[in-house]
């Protein structure tokens, strides 16, 4: 029998929690040229894989072998992001995004969720090609509805709730949970490493997790593939293109539930999913014979990113964004129940339908919910 290396057994997945000490500065896929643009844009919260290059440096940074590092026996390239949500800090609330068939109405200030229904598609004279619509209730009559994709969360308990098509209570604007700091810059001479003649000005948005309602927000990541040295970490790491500081510790993993599925189900996008097919994995979805039977998307997000090794941008991607729903069907319900089994919390992942690295990255982490009842 052939011995099991060491570095050949399975890692489960560990959650790590990160605690802002400062303002935090993620960017967003714009380009920034000092000089054309005066003002960087910060995200909130950023791409998963920001959360991949943070664990890689904790990695180095507290033991690692830094000779290996970026070479094809770096220990840090099999590093994946499994998990990823934000924690309400000194509380045990897991936050999520709220899935885009949840609406609020935009004159509500208690932000009270209700489901979409849907019905058979008999729009006429429309490219809409899906076989259900999703709706607002018939009663319910020029209705404006809030923009929650990105911008409105809800907790564990509602998520679980959400899983088995119950009522999911109020959601919470992120804004209330944390505050904008500007900070101002002045250009530099990369020669003398003195100011700039000309005097360049720029400005940049932080973003602090922290206001008057909220005492502090917290990220919770997921990982697997490596063994970090937390035994040896002192409790502090830089994280963001600034480099704030945070503080790490071990995190419990939470309990999500799984579904029962009939031959309805509905996919929940829990982080960004990049897929080469466009807002969908066509050939993912045709190896288990499902069928979008409606869906709710927000709209699509870029992401990017420096790659170090070779000092260059890598290259964009347009993602669907988290919280964006799928309704899904399939004429053998076996499969249907083998695609929800086999990706329920975890990552979608294709050789075909997913680029390499977005699913190690933590793109396409999603859970399934049966449909909620029509009311």
């Amino acid at each position: 029998k052939k011995k099991m290396n060491k570095d050949d057994k399975k890692i489960k997945m560990k959650l790590l929690r990160i605690n802002a000490l400062d303002t935090l500065f993620f960017r967003d896929g714009k380009p920034f040229t000092m000089g054309d643009d005066n003002v960087g844009v910060s995200v909130f919260p950023p791409a998963p894989s920001v959360f991949r290059g943070f664990l890689r440096s904790l990695f180095f940074a507290n033991g690692g072998d830094t000779s290996r590092a970026g070479e094809t026996n770096d220990p840090t390239n099999n590093i994946s992001i499994d998990f990823l949500s934000l924690k309400k800090c000194g509380t045990d609330e897991f936050l999520f995004p709220v899935p885009s068939d949840l609406i609020i109405d935009k004159n509500d200030k208690d932000n009270k969720m209700s489901y979409l229904s849907y019905d058979n598609n008999t729009l006429p004279a429309t490219s809409y090609k899906l076989p259900f619509i999703l709706k607002t209730k018939d009663d319910a009559v020029n209705v404006k509805l809030k923009e929650t994709s990105g911008r409105v969360y809800f907790t564990l308990d509602q998520l679980n709730r959400y899983i088995q098509g119950q009522d999911t209570g109020k959601g919470v604007e992120l804004k209330e949970m944390i505050s904008e700091e500007v900070k101002i810059g002045i250009g530099r001479d990369d020669d003398t490493r003195t100011t700039s003649d000309t005097g360049m000005l720029y400005q940049i948005v932080m973003q602090r997790p922290q206001t008057e309602k909220c005492q502090g927000l917290d990220f919770v990541v997921g990982y697997s593939g490596c063994e970090l040295p937390l035994n040896q970490l002192s409790g502090l790491a830089r994280i963001g293109g600034e480099g704030k500081l945070v503080q790490i510790a071990e995190e419990a993993p939470p309990d999500i539930i799984a579904p029962e599925v009939n031959d309805l189900v509905k996919m929940y996008l829990a982080t960004p999913a990049i897929f080469t097919e466009g807002w969908k994995p066509e050939k993912l979805f045709a190896d288990y014979c499902i069928e979008v039977a409606a869906c709710s998307l927000g709209r699509y997000r870029s992401f990017g990113g420096w790659d170090v090794a070779k000092r260059k941008p890598k290259p964009m991607f347009r993602a669907v964004p988290s919280g964006s729903v799928y309704y899904l069907k399939s004429p053998d319900n076996s499969k249907l129940q083998s695609f929800v089994k086999t990706f329920h919390g975890k990552k979608l992942e294709h050789n075909v339908s997913i680029p390499p690295n977005a699913a190690v990255d933590g793109f396409g982490l999603v859970y399934f919910a049966i449909i909620q009842s029509q009311k």
